[in-house]
């Protein structure tokens, strides 16, 4: 059975919501302070390689691919979240 491109994408979005869910939810913690770079995040979460600084770069107010912004850059290669 193929599952077709709607699906996949759905199921893309949804690990892409659960990586900022993961993130909230440490920072509210305290197990994550703010503001954090890519090394605290390989600290905080065994995700695969890349997914760290990827994942802060692509989504920071202001990125010039235009995705969802959930970071704030606070100084070079650091960044909270988006209040």
């Amino acid at each position: 059975m193929h599952l077709g491109r709607p699906i996949y994408q759905l199921a893309f979005s949804l690990v892409k919501m659960s990586i900022i869910k993961q993130i909230e939810d440490t920072v509210k913690n305290g197990k994550l302070a703010e503001p954090f770079g890519k090394k605290d995040l390989e600290k905080a979460f065994d995700w695969p390689k890349g997914t760290n600084n990827a994942y802060l770069w692509k989504h920071y107010v202001g990125n010039p691919g235009g995705k969802k912004e959930y970071f704030e850059k606070v100084v070079p290669g650091k960044f909270r979240l988006k209040s």
